[in-house]
């Protein structure tokens, strides 16, 4: 499964992928980089579609409603950011954001107009070939390049729908998945309280996830089942913006097969593959006035008192540790490695939370739990050593400098997610139960019968 030509990446054998026959595979450790060594091979062929090359520029239009359609919407991690801030030299987070979009919108503006574009939920425009003043179903906007984020707001659109979806009229949105993360979070907190003595791991990471589906279904009822933040964040503005293409730039490879599962989201590029598309507009960064525009509170939930992107406490791996910790006993996360210099194993002070990073320490951690000596209540399960920051698509990086610059940006107080604007509007939408099942992750067996796979690590 080849996803870049980066160096990072280590490309499993051809035995990973598993065709549709009985066979006995012998996989070891480096063949299995994150996805189990047990794609299918219609996984495979819908990954390599997971590119640049199916990113559109789309006519932005008015429908019927008189809302802007055509949007392209860009989700991006911290872990990411964290990344791009060392590869592009941005002196700070909020700075990379900034960056994110102007490149984008330099990378758009090269690409030609889809030829059959949606003009709003129910009807398509099969003649995007005519001359603009043969349209008649819609005012088409016109741009040589992208509106900026700062023009008025829309005043045609209807008073009842929700605001964003017409109050910012650019071209390219870009969104902090720390959105999803605090919509996630609040819904783990609530589940937390109902069972606070289940026995769960978190369900964040993909490759994990793919490993418990493929190897070890028997683990699915202790997984917690909620969607990723990625996942969660791709919902709320696939509801508010129907018919936006979305895009989302990750630290991982697997999130490509984690959209496959949701589909919210129609590209995922990792760090290291955004670099190589928009590698022949680096050069224009410098031209970049950082102070000229600000970013949308609305779509990257900034800091009220230092108005800057941020992060919640924790490591890399997103913070949802330290949160049920916090949900539990109330006080702060305090973790210690279980054995000296191995900070991949961790356990809290209590002894009942504990980290596992990295696909060995996963492995004896099943073998634990089959064994029934699994003394921990609650753990955060993450496939790459060192967690998020260290992931298989952030390219040739310091990953100490990527984990500090994550850390240089956790807050020490979050604001509460009522001040969230996407979380009220999505809810105003569609109604807290449906937003609370769009939240909820869908695990079930996918363990071939007629396959056996051998993993010797």
């Amino acid at each position: 499964m080849s996803l870049t030509n980066t160096s990072d990446y280590t490309a499993p054998t051809t035995l990973c992928i598993l065709p549709p026959t009985t066979t006995h595979h012998a996989l070891t450790l480096d063949d299995c980089l994150a996805c189990a060594g047990c794609i299918t091979a219609e996984e495979h062929t819908r990954i390599e579609k997971q590119s640049h090359t199916q990113i559109k520029r789309r006519r932005r239009r008015r429908n019927k409603n008189g809302e802007i359609t055509g949007k392209t919407i860009v989700i991006t991690s911290p872990q990411s950011r964290a990344a791009l801030k060392s590869h592009l030299g941005i002196n700070n987070e909020t700075n990379v954001q900034k960056c994110i979009q102007k490149m984008v919108e330099w990378k758009m503006e090269e690409l030609e107009y889809e030829t059959d574009q949606r003009e709003d939920g129910n009807h398509t425009d099969p003649d995007n070939t005519a001359p603009d003043n043969t349209q008649k179903s819609h005012t088409r906007l016109r741009s040589k390049s992208p509106v900026s984020t700062t023009q008025s707001k829309d005043t045609n659109s209807r008073k009842d729908k929700p605001e964003a979806l017409s109050a910012v009229e650019s071209e390219v949105i870009i969104v902090d998945e720390n959105i999803g993360r605090e919509i996630l979070f609040e819904m783990a907190s609530r589940k937390q309280l109902e069972h606070p003595d289940k026995l769960t791991f978190t369900s964040a990471c993909p490759a994990w996830i793919t490993y418990v589906e493929k190897q070890h279904p028997e683990l699915i009822p202790h997984i917690q089942q909620l969607k990723s933040p990625m996942a969660i964040t791709a919902a709320a503005y696939r509801s508010l913006y129907q018919d936006a293409q979305i895009i989302a730039i990750m630290q991982c490879p697997d999130k490509k097969l984690e959209t496959l599962k949701y589909q919210h989201t129609d590209i995922v590029l990792t760090t290291s593959e955004f670099l190589t598309w928009t590698q022949a507009v680096v050069n224009k960064i410098s031209s970049i006035d950082f102070d000229s525009f600000s970013l949308d509170q609305r779509n990257n939930y900034l800091h009220p008192g230092t108005n800057q992107v941020w992060n919640r406490p924790g490591t890399s791996a997103g913070g949802m540790l330290n949160l049920l910790h916090q949900v539990v006993h109330h006080t702060p996360l305090q973790l210690r490695p279980v054995r000296p210099k191995n900070f991949n194993v961790c356990v809290s002070q209590e002894g009942d939370f504990a980290s596992v990073y990295g696909f060995k320490n996963i492995q004896n951690l099943v073998r634990k739990w089959k064994s029934g000596k699994l003394p921990y209540k609650y753990i955060e399960v993450m496939a790459c050593s060192g967690a998020c920051a260290n992931g298989g698509g952030q390219g040739t990086v310091d990953y100490s400098l990527v984990e500090s610059t994550y850390q240089a940006q956790v807050a020490v107080t979050a604001p509460d997610i009522s001040e969230l604007f996407i979380w009220n509007q999505w809810r105003s939408q569609v109604g807290m139960k449906k937003l609370e099942e769009e939240c909820l992750s869908s695990l079930e067996s996918d363990q071939a019968e007629d396959i056996k796979v051998s993993l010797q690590w």
